[in-house]
């Protein structure tokens, strides 16, 4: 006999959309307490950021040109989904804003704590900044799943630290971040409505 699934509340989408945050407050918390200045706002570094994602996209689309994403296709099988794109893909109208909040706001603040406010800072002191750039950016790249995105995202995450470096501050790679996969999740919205 089958079993039924139970039906999903709005409560347990927003605790799925929120859960990166509640498992890192003590990680946020630390980095808040130990790099207040961080946090700081310079105009001048925003329009770094957004000319960042604008960079991020052209790599994209050379990409693409070039042959890559079909050569790594021929090579390797149908590339992965990643987990949190397949459940924008096929999640139910209700699930929207919870996606986007995760997508667009918690994904980008948490990661970027995480890989540039811990991995990257660490390893600096450790192996020097370009190699901890390289380093941090080749894991943020790995984690996400996706073999086809992998050097795309390895080399995202380099520009973020060549940015976190900058401007002194892990507000502009959270924006860059943001940005990205706010464009990346209405392209992913565009494609379905095609």
């Amino acid at each position: 006999e089958p079993v039924e699934e139970e039906p999903v509340t709005r409560l347990a989408i927003w605790i799925n959309a929120l859960a990166p945050v509640i498992i890192y407050i003590p990680l946020i918390i630390s980095y808040f307490y130990s790099t207040p200045a961080h946090f700081t706002f310079n105009k001048k570094y925003l329009w770094a950021a957004l000319g960042c994602v604008f960079l991020v996209h052209l790599i994209n689309v050379v990409l693409s040109v070039s042959g890559y994403y079909e050569w790594l296709i021929y090579t390797s099988g149908p590339p992965e989904t990643q987990q949190a794109v397949e459940s924008i893909q096929t999640a139910p109208p209700s699930f929207l804003i919870p996606n986007i909040v995760a997508t667009v706001i918690v994904a980008p603040f948490v990661e970027e704590i995480f890989f540039r406010g811990f991995i990257f800072r660490v390893l600096s002191n450790k192996v020097g900044v370009a190699t901890a750039a390289i380093i941090s950016g080749v894991f943020f790249g790995a984690v996400h799943v996706s073999l086809a995105q992998t050097l795309l995202l390895s080399i995202f995450g380099i520009i973020q630290c060549y940015l976190y470096v900058k401007s002194r501050s892990i507000i502009y790679p959270m924006l860059m971040h943001a940005l990205f996969n706010g464009l990346s999740m209405a392209a992913i919205f565009i494609s379905l409505s095609l």
